[in-house]
């Protein structure tokens, strides 16, 4: 949808970006990490070894916010404590 969005409303000067959290301690996903072994097994996946947290985003945010970002348009910007490279 970023993609496509981007293309189609870059003409008219809107940016449309997004930013792809992995997973990251959030009141919704405490529960899950209060187990002991399910979160070994997800950190064991992360290669920053650490879940994210809310604070990890706000660079992401400020910078697609920023004037600095004017000449990107169509990106995703995943903020995964590198599982997806791994």
């Amino acid at each position: 949808m970023a993609k496509s969005l981007g293309c189609e409303w870059g003409p008219h000067k809107i940016n449309v970006n997004c930013i792809a959290p992995g997973v990251f301690r959030s009141p919704i996903t405490k529960r899950v990490f209060e187990d002991p072994a399910f979160n070994k097994m997800v950190l064991g996946r992360f290669p920053i070894g650490r879940l994210g947290e809310p604070k990890d985003f706000i660079g992401a945010v400020l910078f697609l916010s920023s004037k600095v970002s004017d000449w990107m348009t169509g990106s995703i910007m995943i903020i995964d404590g590198g599982y997806t490279a791994g």
